[in-house]
């Protein structure tokens, strides 16, 4: 939510893809966003106060790369649907200072999915995002946050192979898949927590949350190693 090209680099004009318009107050680029590599729209906006509004919007309809995740059963004649009018998302900036040096005073997120369902029987599903940031404090680092090497580079675009690992575990138990997902140290403890919540609240009362803790509980014992179950199985017996 935070990437704003605020400055119109020269890099625009060398690459082919990006085209930058003589309006000072309108310019396109091609930017890597969560959502892909995709040309983007910035316009700006003078607000009666000291700030100025940008406002950026992604053009999926220019899109080199974009992250994409399928589940469920297709049938063979399904066709992928590539209407990238389907989708919609737009930021809203509200920035102090000038191209040299600015600061971001809060940003709004409105995101905007329309899914299409297999079948025409079937209703189009809407999935609408709202998100705010608002800045709190601006001054001293007071702490350092320690830099991560990875061996494997990774770009800004969303990547699903974690969530494609998840399942390819949960479906063979094939540990090797456990490699590419990130590591919970504390596993067993928060299932034994959910295992203490779940029992209480069925003792006394099923309620919504219930349901929301269990669904927790199945992701959770899904992730787990032969040896990570049978510690949760001698919790349990020795509940007993």
């Amino acid at each position: 939510m935070l990437q704003i090209n605020i400055m119109k680099r020269d890099e625009t004009t060398r690459n082919e893809r990006e085209e930058e318009f003589e309006n000072k107050n309108f310019f396109v680029n091609v930017e890597r966003t969560l959502e892909g590599e995709c040309e983007v729209e910035y316009t700006i906006n003078d607000m009666k106060t000291e700030f100025v509004q940008w406002t950026k919007s992604i053009n999926f309809q220019k899109c080199n790369v974009r992250p994409e995740v399928q589940y469920g059963i297709r049938p063979r004649e399904f066709k992928k649907i590539h209407d990238e009018k389907l989708f919609s998302t737009v930021f809203k900036y509200k920035v102090v200072g000038n191209r040299d040096e600015f600061l971001i005073h809060d940003v709004e997120l409105e995101s905007q999915y329309k899914l299409m369902p297999l079948s025409k029987k079937h209703e189009l599903i809407t999935s609408f995002v709202f998100n705010k940031m608002t800045l709190v404090y601006a001054g001293k680092i007071e702490t350092q946050i320690s830099s991560v090497r990875r061996d494997r580079k990774e770009t800004l675009i969303y990547n699903f192979d974690w969530e494609i690992a998840e399942e390819m575990f949960a479906m063979t138990g094939d540990e090797k898949y456990l490699y590419r997902i990130p590591e919970w140290k504390n596993k067993v403890e928060h299932i034994e927590k959910l295992l203490t919540l779940i029992t209480r609240h069925v003792e006394e009362k099923v309620e919504l949350e219930t349901t929301h803790m269990f669904a927790r509980l199945v992701k959770l014992l899904r992730l787990c190693r032969e040896q990570e179950l049978i510690k949760i199985q001698r919790f349990f017996e020795t509940r007993e």
